[in-house]
C-alpha cells in the first residue's frame, strides 16, 4: 500500500511541474517579474519533473 502512495506522490509532483511550465504561468511570470526570472522558472519546472519522475519510479518498483 505504501508503494502505491509513493508512486501517486511522484505523479502529483510531476503534475505540479507541468503546471509550472504551462504557458499561462509563463505569461504571468513575464508580465509580473520579467523574462530573466521566467527562464529560471523553466529550470525549476524541469527539476520538479525529474524529482517527481524519480519518486514515482521508486514507488513503482518498491515491493510491499
Amino acid at each position: 500500500m505504501t508503494s502505491t502512495k509513493i508512486m501517486f506522490l511522484g505523479i502529483l509532483i510531476m503534475l505540479l511541474g507541468f503546471a509550472i511550465v504551462s504557458p499561462t504561468t509563463q505569461l504571468v511570470g513575464i508580465r509580473t517579474v520579467g523574462l530573466d526570472t521566467t527562464i529560471n522558472l523553466a529550470y525549476l519546472a524541469s527539476a520538479v519533473l525529474v524529482v517527481g519522475f524519480i519518486i514515482g519510479l521508486i514507488g513503482f518498483f518498491r515491493r510491499s
